[in-house]
């Protein structure tokens, strides 16, 4: 029923790709708010993510449904709709799991706390979690349809 290989293949694609997006455009925020600012400290980085945080869930969408169209490209059996579901919540679960040991277990100077990710930052966050989520099933039900 549900392709492991191509699972874990479609959302390691999908995971590097928005992770080398947000953080491109956290480093971006950054140089652009720097430059303008030169007289003052540089801009840090909490502030950076706060300030590009609402265009996340912009870029997951459509880089998770393609990740999602990939993975299902290759489904030939009825159940499509039910491992649209289960593909959703491994790919979310796995996607708060890496977040939480990328974004808040670094060493680095841009570490942030649990309560800046996950409870200053809403509805951000959880648009994000949930554009991983309902990709899938977006996929699966239009599949299915076919």
């Amino acid at each position: 029923m549900i392709n492991i290989t191509n699972l874990i293949i479609w959302f390691a694609v999908g995971f590097i790709i928005v992770y080398f997006i947000r953080t491109f455009h956290i480093k971006r925020v950054i140089k652009k708010r720097t430059d303008i600012h030169s007289q003052e400290n540089s801009f840090t980085f909490k502030k950076a993510y706060k300030k590009s945080i609402l265009f996340f869930p912009f870029y997951f969408l459509p880089i998770w449904l393609l990740c999602s169209y990939f993975y299902f490209s290759n489904t030939l059996h009825k159940d499509v709709v039910l491992e649209g579901i289960i593909v959703a919540v491994l790919w979310v679960s796995l996607l708060i799991v890496f977040d939480f040991f990328i974004w808040l277990q670094t060493k680095e100077k841009q570490k942030m706390s649990w309560k800046e990710i996950y409870l200053k930052s809403q509805p951000w966050t959880s648009l994000m979690y949930y554009t991983t989520m309902i990709s899938p099933i977006i996929v699966a039900l239009i599949i299915y349809k076919k």
